[in-house]
């Protein structure tokens, strides 16, 4: 009887990616960013469903980090580099829609460089910055595409490198005990009145593989 239930849901999970990829798949994407992008400014916060008693406006940010790779540290100079993905999940119901109406796609991409390139970014993305970097994230981030959900729901991972400025704990009993470094993260032209910023779990996964 499971595994009779387990190929059933198989096969329903394949009807349904069957009917989101139909021929006419294009043609209903092409009319569902059309439709969310008419009147869309991606400067303007979005709009949300927030918990938080001092605003109502904007949104909440999770985010997390993919560490890969350490490229260099230099306790010396107070210096890190990091290869990883920086992701950001938020909803903005300015970008919801319902699947019937565009051939059953409940899913699509925009393309976004930064928040404060809005030449190159069709939607509104989160204005968060580290801090103690060298180099802003603008300039060591890779553009990707965001990914939208038909609830709202945005998914933004962006591969790169994080060239962070350390003062680094640890050095009295070097190398016999740990170098730490903290990262400080923020938005550097919105408050969280418009962008509330929460981890993900623990806020960062390590690549095991």
């Amino acid at each position: 009887m499971a595994l009779q239930s387990i190929r059933l849901l198989i096969w329903l999970l394949s009807l349904w990616r069957n009917a989101a990829l139909e021929q006419s798949y294009s043609e209903y994407a092409t009319l569902l960013r059309a439709h969310l992008m008419n009147g869309l400014d991606p400067a303007v916060p979005p709009k949300s469903v927030r918990t938080a008693d001092y605003s109502k406006a904007g949104t909440e940010v999770r985010m997390s980090i993919r560490f890969f790779k350490v490229q260099g540290v230099s306790a010396s100079e107070g210096q890190m580099r990091l290869k990883v993905w920086v992701r950001m999940q938020w909803s903005d119901l300015r970008l919801a829609w319902d699947p019937a109406a565009f051939g059953n796609v409940s899913e699509t991409t925009f393309r976004a460089v930064g928040h404060a390139d809005l030449e190159g970014t069709e939607i509104w993305v989160p204005d968060i910055q580290l801090y103690n970097s060298n180099e802003g994230n603008h300039a060591t981030l890779d553009g990707a595409n965001p990914i939208v959900y038909s609830d709202g729901t945005v998914f933004w991972s962006r591969p790169g490198i994080l060239d962070t400025m350390c003062r680094f704990t640890g050095l009295v009993a070097f190398p016999f005990d740990r170098l730490k470094c903290a990262m400080e993260w923020g938005g550097w032209s919105l408050s969280d009145g418009f962008q509330g910023i929460n981890l993900t779990n623990a806020g960062y996964v390590f690549l095991t593989t």
